[in-house]
């Protein structure tokens, strides 16, 4: 409400002066009655100030793109999809225990698999509690041994509880060599992943599951098939 009313008294400075001889009662009953008064003006000083938020994050993220560019495009730990020389990079940021990254991962896949000129970077981001962590770790584990892209499918496509022991079993159903798993499910390598991430994804104001970077933009939130579609084909027009 303090916000609120610091923008009120910036956005209407013309009533400073007579505000300035009255008492805090007063004030504020000014204030409120303006406000009963004069609605449209109050939303439209609240929207230009939301459209300046919006561009000041905008702008920041377009920074932190520029100083990040190596982590995001370049980490060595990240596991890729599709094709590793692609003329367009996809990023996304996910969880397994997230619907929406379900969902997505769904057309994700298709467009895998219609445009083979994609390269899609995972960015493991367990937002969503102690399962979800253990869950970015096994995935990683599974990249380790060459298998990330059917174990990721196959935890996105999952509706069961993501369990130590389902993980394994999974492990196991994919020909994954558990003793390695096991190891490197604990590994330094794969927890300073997960860590970098979570790092990575709070300086680009990606505070929730799914994110994407695309070319230059980030797209926070899930994207339908066309509107991915339309991201990838806006960066290769653009090359």
């Amino acid at each position: 409400m303090r916000c609120l009313l610091t923008l009120l008294l910036l956005s209407f400075a013309f009533a400073g002066n007579a505000f300035a001889q009255t008492d805090s009662a007063e004030l504020n009953q000014k204030i409120e009655s303006y406000i009963l008064e004069n609605p449209e003006t109050i939303l439209k000083s609240l929207e230009k100030y939301q459209i300046k938020q919006a561009k000041e994050q905008l702008s920041q993220a377009q920074k932190i793109l520029l100083t990040e560019k190596k982590a995001i495009f370049s980490s060595k730990t990240s596991p890729v999809l599709g094709n590793k020389n692609g003329d367009v990079t996809v990023v996304e940021f996910s969880d397994y225990q997230c619907p929406y990254c379900k969902q997505t991962a769904l057309v994700l896949q298709k467009i895998l698999q219609q445009d083979k000129n994609v390269k899609v970077i995972l960015k493991e981001l367990p937002v969503l509690g102690k399962n979800s962590i253990i869950a970015a770790a096994a995935a990683l584990a599974a990249n380790d041994q060459g298998k990330y892209e059917e174990y990721h499918f196959a935890l996105m496509q999952n509706r069961l509880p993501l369990s130590e022991g389902y993980l394994l079993q999974l492990a196991q159903n994919l020909g994954l060599n558990l003793d390695k798993f096991k190891e490197d499910l604990i590994s330094e390598k794969n927890k300073k992943e997960i860590q970098a991430n979570l790092e990575l994804a709070q300086r680009l104001g990606v505070r929730g599951t799914p994110g994407f970077i695309i070319g230059e933009q980030i797209f926070r939130g899930a994207l339908d098939k066309k509107q991915l579609e339309t991201a990838i084909e806006t960066v290769r027009k653009g090359h």
